[in-house]
């Protein structure tokens, strides 16, 4: 994808976010306000620390970071989705929050001075990003040497576990099957391969466990449009999506028994250091 489509693709993932905002992360029980907390500390933030979360979404790891930080450290959280950010803005002015900054901002050019930040973060985000190892070295530019980063990604357990689910809506809209499509970063493998190419080094991976629960198929297809897919729920027209979305309640009833119905959403927390 040349730099044009990049750019498209960064515009229509942003509307997604934007539009999901309201809802995002809020439709089940808040697994990415938990494992915002797990990844802040497994990257081990301490008070006067200068933090930047990048993809910061409505907080899930900003607040638990500008907790830990206390108010000699700053904490700037940047994301593309507009959106995300007045949502993140409203509550940080709701809670009184006086160490939290934010902006509109792209990964793959962060706008920020060589060694601004003490730690960098990123939560759920990193398979997003359509240069990655572009988005990694931006992350080791801005950290001071020495600096810590903090990334969260999904383990196979979280894709395989939903794959029926994109399978059906790729079906409905034409689309080829993903098969066994590798997810980017689900391995530590690639994990560590990413952030050795972008000059990390230290790197430690650990698996966290964390369960979703949802109350029944119209939970289910609720949540789904408050996550990524609503990208390609979006596309519907009002009577496929309706087929889907029956198709989606027989899966469940059939695959996971009588409701409430309980998803893995087990995740890596990695961290590295710039040397």
């Amino acid at each position: 994808m040349g730099d044009r489509g990049d750019k498209e693709a960064k515009q229509a993932m942003a509307g997604v976010f934007s539009r999901a905002a309201p809802h995002y992360d809020r439709v089940v029980t808040s697994f990415f306000d938990r494992l915002g907390t797990d990844l802040v500390d497994f990257v081990g933030l301490g008070p006067g620390t200068q933090v930047l979360d990048v993809a910061c979404g409505r907080g899930a790891t900003v607040f638990p970071a500008s907790a830990r930080v206390g108010e000699e450290g700053r904490v700037v959280g940047i994301d593309l989705a507009p959106g995300m950010i007045d949502v993140l803005r409203d509550e940080v002015e709701r809670l009184g929050i006086s160490n939290v900054e934010s902006r509109v901002a792209d990964a793959e050019t962060i706008p920020y001075p060589d060694d601004s930040f003490d730690a960098v973060l990123c939560g759920f985000a990193l398979f997003f990003f359509p240069d990655s190892h572009r988005a990694l070295t931006e992350f080791h530019r801005v950290l001071t040497p020495g600096g810590r980063l903090g990334i969260s990604t999904f383990t196979p357990m979280v894709s395989e576990g939903l794959a029926w689910f994109g399978e059906l809506v790729r079906d409905a809209l034409g689309m080829p099957s993903r098969g066994d499509e590798t997810i980017q970063f689900d391995q530590p493998d690639q994990l560590k391969d990413a952030l050795n190419a972008a000059g990390f080094s230290d790197i430690e991976i650990q698996r966290q466990s964390c369960k979703v629960s949802v109350l029944g198929a119209d939970h289910f297809w609720e949540w789904m449009w408050s996550i990524g897919i609503r990208g390609m729920l979006e596309h519907l027209d009002e009577s496929t999506a309706g087929s889907v979305r029956r198709a989606a309640a027989t899966h469940l009833d059939n695959e996971l028994g009588p409701p409430p119905y309980s998803f893995d959403a087990d995740s890596w927390l990695t961290r590295a250091v710039r040397v």
